[in-house]
């Protein structure tokens, strides 16, 4: 029975954003996407891989789990891979994801009380709008994303232009959630997320200073999740892996409800790379390959 209390976005104030109907991508959905992102894919014994800039592979399809014994790399000139797989017998290793599980009961009460704050007051500072056409993007965008890259370090496309030519093509067809921090006509945050295979992913998160001193990310977060949780199919949504040596990114995204989950990967990495980072980045090596048991990353034994 319908209590008559608000749920989703309205938990916290919003208002209804779009009109949008949300649904799960299949892989056509999600490898046109990708490919309109400027992402590298390639198939191999039977499995769609995406890369990364570092010529590091994963599955396109991450939590798809793969059969340890079909894992092989997926291409002479990666530098790595890692692979999800359904028998943890055949792991090479662990690793960490943070993970908001069930997501169809998320609501207010899996969040931390500071965060209900900073969501309510970026609500008073930001319209929070669902961007159904890119013309914002197409506008805005490139600026906002290249103040937030200068900060951050997060990759971009090489120009304007390509960033622009990215909207255009991936707005042709059925397009990702996007919601944008906007203030008096002014785009200062954006994040792009969608989901496939059963979970949320988060494809882009764009913020200048106002949006940081503001904290529309916390909104953000809290919108895209909430969003989400009413489409049928959403079972969770993924933050990526932690960051031990960023521990203030990962304590922020627990405060919004993720948890830490175990999983078992095979992993491969070239032995110049693998040296490298053993010694210069141990936690960039953890994250790629894995530990050697689930004990080691904080799992059960």
């Amino acid at each position: 029975m319908d209590s008559g209390e608000p749920r989703g976005p309205q938990e916290l104030g919003f208002p209804l954003l779009s009109d949008q109907i949300l649904r799960l991508w299949t892989l056509e959905d999600l490898t046109r996407f990708q490919v309109n992102c400027g992402r590298q894919l390639r198939q191999a014994d039977g499995v769609l891989w995406a890369v990364s800039n570092s010529r590091f592979w994963v599955p396109l399809m991450t939590f798809d789990p793969i059969p340890g014994k079909g894992v092989h790399w997926p291409s002479h000139t990666a530098l790595g891979f890692q692979a999800i797989v359904s028998e943890p017998e055949r792991a090479t290793g662990w690793v960490q994801y943070l993970l908001v599980p069930d997501l169809p009961t998320y609501g207010v009460a899996r969040i931390g009380k500071v965060r209900r704050r900073e969501i309510r007051r970026a609500a008073e500072h930001f319209e929070f709008r669902v961007l159904d056409t890119p013309e914002i993007l197409m506008a805005q965008g490139w600026r906002t994303l290249s103040e937030a890259a200068s900060r951050s370090g997060q990759s971009t496309p090489g120009s304007e232009a390509v960033y622009r030519g990215q909207w255009e093509a991936i707005y042709n067809h059925e397009p990702p959630l996007v919601i944008a921090a906007l203030r008096e006509g002014v785009l200062h945050a954006y994040m792009v997320s969608y989901a496939a295979g059963g979970h949320v992913s988060f494809e882009q998160l764009a913020m200048d200073a106002s949006a940081r001193a503001h904290k529309a990310g916390a909104a953000l977060y809290w919108l895209h999740l909430s969003l989400w949780s009413s489409v049928p199919g959403v079972e969770f949504a993924s933050f990526g892996r932690p960051y031990p040596e960023r521990d203030s990114i990962d304590f922020f995204k627990k405060s919004m409800g993720a948890q830490i989950a175990i999983l078992p990967v095979v992993g491969r990495m070239r032995a110049p790379v693998r040296w490298f980072l053993k010694r210069q980045r141990p936690h960039a090596y953890e994250r790629l390959v894995g530990m050697a048991t689930a004990s080691e990353t904080g799992g059960p034994h």
